[in-house]
């Protein structure tokens, strides 16, 4: 009843689908494991921050005087 190339589209669309599943399931890993990380770093540079916080404000006001810096020249 169906003819070769109607069976082997089926079977493409299938293949497709499973690989699109499962490419979608891996993206949803590397973000959960990716925002986990983001996480615990943001944490510890939080505890850095209230443990030196003289020296936070130093590194900060250095960057931002660095970017402004480099921003004006263009």
């Amino acid at each position: 009843m169906f003819s070769k190339h109607q069976g082997n589209s089926c079977c493409a669309k299938d293949e497709s689908a499973d690989l699109a599943h499962k490419a979608g399931h891996k993206l949803r890993e590397i973000i959960d494991v990716s925002s986990e990380q983001a996480h615990d770093t943001a944490a510890a540079i939080a505890r850095e921050v209230r443990g030196h916080p003289v020296q936070s404000s130093a590194i900060a006001a250095a960057i931002g005087f660095a970017l402004g810096w480099l921003l004006r020249r263009r």
